[in-house]
């Protein structure tokens, strides 16, 4: 029961509740007219309050009267039509705030629900009256009001119920319902409304109040918006901006319609590709493509605003792009022709148009990247677009930067489509990089700052994932090296790096590079970026960063020496056939494998990436049928870096741990060997006369390893090596190993002694491949000699390069005496035999070529690779005489060097090759030869001469040699200086006291007749000391015989004559603390006889 004070509120409900039952009765009685003013006046005598049962009341009150006939007849419905929208407008437009919003909400729900009725009643029986321009001038304001308002997120329900009744009342006007709505306003209300009606319509495209799934409701909205469009653009004619009108409303009033068109085409509801084609052909038959329809209202508009085109450049480049990318060909081939338009008209103000050419380069990234446009795309964007470019009224101007513009846009399209057809694998981590790099390239050609800083980091950020860091630090060098350290200019956050200026980030980049350098044990890149920092912490006075920067660098300089770094194998990966991606088909890459990475690896991480490859079992260059078939093919094998001299090591004594790190760093030329016989046949491993080699050598755009492990090959070349250049190409190869792991037991970075016993044991015991007697036959023969003169010179090559061999093994026998272990005693007294046995075997080489024992120096070793053919160098001398026949084939043959038939010129003999003993001593630094045909002496050890410096033509005498003579390494000790092991020196006799002091006495031994008399007297024995220095050698004692010579002579001029009792004491004392052996004791005993006499006699 009510209360007493709700009285009035409870009879009002009750009037309001039981008066529309009234109605069929009045209509019994009264016209429809005298019925509707009757209900007029009823509701309008309903006091306006906030209490929520009157609302209610009288909500249902209206809703019992619409669902009633009244409405069914043109006369009730125009009475009534003008009073229910007065009424349901003050309900619609309620204030939220004043009361709970519960409330409200229910409030305008129960008003919608009303309005739709009303919508459905008109739409179904008086579309074509009055009644529709009544409801539009009543609610076509505040429905999109209301619509744009609505908080989508929270009354998703009453958003819907609101948009219905919008589109409802649009389905129901005709043109002549918008032109009559638009014509009482002025230039200002109309632009206004306008950007309201383009802005909620923007918003339903984008933001879409039905469910992907309600394809009816979806598709009759597309329909009412296009159709609204298309009207309100009539409108729009009126309103065209001026060229000083650059931010005025007009403008932005065309670009919201723009925006709105791009947001109609784009919508996903109507991309028709997506659903299937029962579906498809049945909104197709219905609707038609509304996409169509709407791009050519926006090109009809576009057109519409003559020079004012400009004004919308390059805002508008973007939004056109995004229509352009949808796969729709007749909407493409109607909007892509907007953009020379927009070229031509900025090209005609500017007399260029790179605003447009960047905006459009950046845009197709973005949409790209998002999964936009495909093939047909590029061919015909770049088609149409070409054809305007090539148009011949264009002024040239405009022809060629038209024309570069265009190949660019399909360059960066084909790439940009590559990159993302590999982008979502994680297979395909080096292809995804390779695609990568060419954005990178594109867009630091383009001088594109932003865009390539941004591939940088996709790049840096694979190579992290992927645990590339040499690769991740040279990427970071990329962006490293567009800074500067004299600048100040602020830069933003980018990435992980804060806002900073100029040269904390190059500093900052630095260090990031070094770190990951580090990590990848490439020391050597370190360098550069150490001095960099120190120069500049030096120049700020940061001696604390600078101090840690010389501290890393110190470390980085012993981490070469001691740490045990692994080097990494090299691979020819050729991707043939048409399957692959267009930017693999038919490419050839070298590919730098990881640490421990065999060929078998490769294989199956490459094809991971490509299940539906074939593995070419053949390393022969594919056929055309291979090139061209629709399936993929994978051709890999392991190929060799071509190791080329560096300038910086020229003629410089580099231990071997140095050079170790360049054998698989900074490498641009790879080789593949393959063995044949020329006579036909199959070639054997151990027929070294016949083993001929087909060499193919690869070249790269890109060192290897930089920026990518993959490094394109941009060309090859092709030649044959023959069997006796083959075989100074694997001594040299073997010599080069030895020289590595020895030098690798002088800086005691390897221990244990097994490794090496294998290696002496297989160099000098070669049982299975024959060895050195092998090349003995093959080619040390006068057949093979006289074939041409070219192989005399090989000839004597190969026997330089195995004494070479002998000496470096007697230095590997040495070291392994001390660090094998006693157990292992009789292994090494076998490998001593053995070498003993080889040594003396090619003893007939020294002899032949004039050269003596000893272990060579490296500068020794260098001058053999000088007068040498080795690999490197013959590689990149054929590489060169190829270039320059302009050849990319070329073929060599031991027949092209034949010298007309002609003999080689026979062997010098020993007089020929032994210098003068006096020219030795006074040239004893410039020992050196001119060609393959002239004998290459070592550079030789001298002794100390501790008796003073007596000088010969002005130059000192042993000033070169820091080294006593008894200072001999200890059993358990390696030397760790370039000559690796301290030989046995021959001692020189006790300095006389009278030697002390300079005296006229010794000075005059060295002047005037006292050297002729000396050269004399050589001269005169020299053919007997040295086929008695020959005969007793005790090759063990590793020093040679013109070393010897020289240290003789030096003793003989700055040494008085000894009576014969001294010397006999002398030699004798030397012999028993066992300094000399018997050997030296008889060439001592020979020289001093020779010139014993003869000094005394001139004494």
């Amino acid at each position: 029961p009510l209360r007493s004070t709700d009285t009035e509120s409870c009879i009002l409900a009750k009037a309001l509740k039981y008066f529309p039952q009234t109605i069929p009765e009045l209509n019994k009685i009264l016209p429809i007219t005298t019925t509707c003013g009757i209900i007029s006046d009823f509701i309008d005598a309903v006091p306006s309050t906030d209490e929520k049962e009157i609302i209610g009341y009288k909500l249902r009150c209206i809703g019992d009267i619409v669902k009633g006939v009244l409405l069914d007849s043109i006369e009730g419905c125009t009475q009534l039509i003008p009073l229910l929208m007065k009424h349901l407008k003050l309900h619609l437009k309620h204030d939220e705030t004043a009361r709970d919003e519960l409330e409200v909400k229910k409030e305008k729900t129960q008003a919608v629900n009303i309005l739709t009725y009303i919508l459905i009643t008109v739409s179904n029986k008086h579309s074509n009256t009055p009644v529709v321009k009544m409801i539009v001038d009543d609610l076509m304001d505040i429905l999109f009001r209301l619509v744009c308002q609505v908080d989508k997120e929270k009354d998703m329900d009453l958003a819907r119920d609101y948009v219905s009744c919008l589109i409802a009342l649009l389905h129901l006007m005709n043109n002549d319902h918008y032109t009559s709505y638009m014509k009482p306003m002025n230039e200002h209300n109309l632009i206004h409304f306008l950007n309201e009606v383009f802005l909620v319509f923007n918003d339903l495209m984008k933001s879409n109040v039905y469910p992907r799934d309600w394809i009816v409701m979806n598709m009759l909205q597309s329909y009412v918006v296009l159709n609204a469009i298309i009207c309100f653009s009539k409108a729009l004619t009126k309103l065209l901006p001026q060229v000083k009108d650059y931010m005025g409303k007009k403008k932005q009033l065309w670009e919201n319609f723009f925006y709105l068109c791009v947001a109609f085409i784009t919508q996903d509801t109507l991309q028709l590709e997506d659903f299937r084609q029962p579906k498809r052909k049945k909104i197709s038959s219905q609707y038609g493509d509304m996409r169509s329809e709407m791009g050519l209202e926006m090109i009809s508009m576009w057109k519409q605003l003559g020079d004012s085109k400009r004004l919308f450049v390059p805002e508008m480049v973007g939004p056109f792009l995004e229509v352009t990318l949808v796969p729709l060909d007749s909407l493409r081939r109607e909007v892509i022709p907007i953009f020379f338009d927009m070229i031509e008209c900025y090209h005609y103000h500017f007399t260029n148009f790179d605003i447009v050419e960047r905006e459009v380069i950046d845009k197709l990234d973005v949409h790209v990247s998002q999964g936009k446009g495909d093939k047909r795309y590029v061919a015909m964007m770049y088609e149409i677009l070409l054809k305007k470019c090539n148009n011949p009224d264009l002024p040239r101007a405009l022809h060629q930067s038209g024309v570069r513009f265009v190949n660019s846009v399909k360059y960066l399209l084909e790439h940009l489509l590559n990159f993302r057809e590999v982008r979502e694998s994680d297979h395909h981590s080096e292809a995804k990089m390779l695609c990568i790099v060419n954005l990178l390239n594109f867009y630091e050609e383009l001088n594109r700052q932003e865009m390539y800083l941004r591939y940088i980091w996709k790049l840096y950020s694979s190579h992290l994932l992927q645990k590339n860091f040499v690769e991740a630090a040279f990427t970071l060098e990329m962006y490293a090296s567009k800074l500067k350290f004299e600048s100040d200019m602020v830069l933003e956050q980018f990435e992980e790096f804060p806002r900073e200026k100029d040269r904390e980030r190059k500093a900052r980049l630095f260090k990031t590079i070094i770190n990951h350098h580090e990590e990848g044990m490439s020391f050597e890149n370190c360098f550069p970026f150490y001095k960099l920092l120190a120069d500049y912490y030096e120049t700020i006075f940061d001696y604390k960063e600078l101090s840690g920067i010389l501290t890393r660098q110190a470390a980085a300089y012993t981490n070469i020496l001691k740490a045990e770094r692994q080097g990494v194998d090299f691979f020819y990966i050729g991707f043939y056939g048409l399957g692959f991606p267009q930017f693999l088909q038919n490419r050839r890459f070298i590919y730098c494998g990881r640490k421990f990475e065999k060929a078998g690896t490769v294989n199956s991480r490459f094809q991971e990436q490509f299940p539906a490859a074939t593995l070419l079992p053949y390393t022969s260059h594919p056929d055309e049928e291979i090139k061209n078939s629709p399936k993929q093919h994978l051709q890999i094998y392991k190929v060799n870096p071509v190791i080329e001299e560096r300038e910086e090591f020229i003629d410089r004594d580099v231990p071997s741990i140095i050079l170790q790190f360049y054998d698989s760093n900074d490498v641009k030329a790879f080789s593949y060997d393959k063995i044949f016989n020329k006579s036909g046949g199959k070639a054997k491993d151990d027929d070294f006369g016949s083993l001929w080699i087909h060499k193919t050598t690869f070249f790269t755009m890109d060192p290897l390893p930089s920026k990518l492990r993959l490094a394109e090959i941009t060309h090859h070349e092709i030649s044959e090596i023959s069997p006796i250049k083959s075989a100074i190409e694997t001594m040299e190869t073997k010599n080069k190993h030895l020289r590595l792991q020895i030098d690798g037991y002088k800086s005691k970075r390897e221990t244990s002694a097994k490794p090496l016993s294998m290696t002496l044991q297989g160099t000098i015991d070669a049982r299975v491949m024959g060895g050195i007697k092998k090349y003995e036959d093959a080619f040390f023969n006068e057949g093979f000699i006289s074939e041409s003169q070219q192989n005399g010179e090989d000839v004597l090559t190969l026997k330089r390069t195995i004494i070479e061999q002998v000496e470096i093994l007697q230095e590997g026998v040495e070291i392994h005496g001390k660090v094998c272990d006693p157990s292992v005693k009789q292994l090494h007294e076998h490998i001593v035999k053995m070498f003993n046995e080889m040594r003396k075997d090619t003893s007939k080489y020294r002899r032949e070529l004039g050269l003596t024992s000893g272990t060579p120096s490296r500068a020794s070793r260098a001058s053999f690779a000088i007068s040498s053919s080795s690999s490197n160098r013959y590689n990149s001398t054929l590489s060169r005489n190829m270039r320059s026949r302009h050849s990319m084939v070329s073929v060599t043959s031991a027949e092209e060097t034949a010298h007309n038939g002609s003999t080689p010129p026979p062997l010098p003999s020993r007089k020929e090759i032994l210098p003068d003993p006096v020219q030795l001593i006074q040239n004893r630094r410039s020992i050196q030869t001119d060609g393959p045909d002239q004998p290459v002496l070592p550079p030789k050890k001298r002794s100390s001469i501790v008796h003073g410096s007596p000088l010969i033509n002005g130059s000192p005498l042993g000033r070169d040699s820091a080294r006593s003579i008894n200072s001999n390494s200890s059993a358990d000790n390696i030397d760790n200086s370039s000559n690796s092991l301290d030989e046995s020196q021959p001692p020189l006799p006790p300095r006389p006291a009278n030697m002390n002091k300079s005296s006229p006495e010794s000075n005059s031994f060295i002047t005037g007749s006292g050297l002729d008399i000396i050269k004399e007297s050589l001269s005169a024995s020299l053919e007997e000391i040295v086929n008695s220095i020959t005969e007793t050698a005790d090759w063990s004692s590793s020093y040679n015989s013109v070393e010897s010579s020289d240290s003789f002579v030096a003793m003989a001029i700055s040494t008085p004559p000894l009576s014969n009792r001294s010397r006999a004491q002398s030699t004798l004392s030397d012999a028993s603390d066992g300094s000399v052996n018997s050997n030296t004791i008889k060439r001592r005993r020979s020289f001093a006889s020779i010139f014993g006499s003869k000094s005394k006699g001139k004494k």
